[in-house]
């Protein structure tokens, strides 16, 4: 079984409870793939790996080529306005028979009673090919 001893080893203060407008998350089916999530967000700036922290106070986690990910996106406070989830099968070694990417997206998420997730599976087999996922909407309450 797992052991999850190391926990206890954690410096306390560093655990804590994050609660977050928009979370995305994404894996993928295929090892030796590079699999990117882009975020547009409502100004139009592109979250990725490349561009991974973002005015309005978005990030990006690192990007992955061999494994199965995850990539996650965070957004603390989003901003109002349409944000546009897409992923990109950047280079695969195993483009042959394609990867598929499951992409998990979450609004309000860590908040009892408001959390809703959103699950999408997409398939890619085109080197470079890009495809919007999702359009998700913030408003001022």
């Amino acid at each position: 079984g797992i052991h999850y001893s190391f926990l206890t080893k954690i410096d306390k203060r560093l655990l804590t409870h994050v609660d977050v407008d928009l979370r995305v998350v994404i894996s993928w089916d295929t090892d030796m793939t590079d699999v990117e999530l882009h975020v547009t967000e409502p100004s139009g700036e592109i979250c990725y790996c490349f561009h991974n922290k973002t005015k309005s106070g978005a990030i990006m986690s690192q990007e992955f080529s061999s494994g199965y990910g995850p990539q996650e996106y965070l957004a603390k406070k989003a901003i109002p306005g349409e944000y546009i989830i897409s992923v990109k099968l950047f280079n695969s070694m195993q483009i042959f028979c394609g990867t598929t990417i499951l992409v998990r997206i979450f609004t309000d998420f860590g908040r009892p009673g408001k959390e809703s997730q959103q699950i999408s599976i997409v398939r890619l087999s085109q080197s470079k090919e890009k495809v919007d996922v999702a359009r998700v909407n913030f408003t001022i309450y």
